[in-house]
């Protein structure tokens, strides 16, 4: 269960993250690598990955603070 529930949540590489975001995925490897956007590495890996949940949660602090 723990492990569906998982692979649900994460974003496996920036053109689904990007997706998810609705941006390019070139944007969206700016947003990564500048920290602008949520997101982490495997150790010794080079693949970008997102939890659905912190990018969630990472746009509600975005739209709190414009208001």
């Amino acid at each position: 269960m723990a492990d569906e529930k998982l692979a649900n949540e994460l974003l496996r590489g920036v053109p689904a993250i990007a997706d998810y975001v609705g941006e390019t995925p070139r944007q969206t490897y700016h947003l990564l690598e500048t920290g602008q956007l949520p997101g982490f590495k495997m150790p010794k890996g080079n693949v970008w990955h997102a939890r659905k949940s912190s990018l969630n949660k990472h746009y509600r602090r975005l739209e709190g603070s414009a208001a």
